[in-house]
């Protein structure tokens, strides 16, 4: 099964919000651990919870960036116009 994170879902882990983070911890270590279930992000997703973090701490937005971009590798789908008249 393939799933497509929102940037909310990422930001609960790294803002501590709502009283989700377990949730999303378990989610992403399952993911990591099982081959039924892939998780991907958009790059408007990293460009999202980098800005959301720097408004807290601009050091901390680049780590957890990176952070993102090695636990997602290859699943990061770049949004461009193909995919957004794929869409429509």
């Amino acid at each position: 099964m393939r799933f497509l994170i929102d940037a909310d879902v990422v930001l609960e882990l790294f803002l501590n919000r709502g009283g989700f983070v377990e949730n999303t911890e378990r989610l992403l270590l399952k993911s990591t651990k099982t081959e039924w279930l892939e998780l991907y992000i958009t790059d408007k997703c990293l460009k999202r919870v980098f800005l959301e973090l720097e408004d807290e701490n601009s050091e901390l937005a680049e780590q957890s960036v990176a952070f993102i971009k090695r636990s997602f590798n290859n699943r990061i789908i770049k949004i461009d116009s193909a995919i957004k008249e794929q869409a429509r």
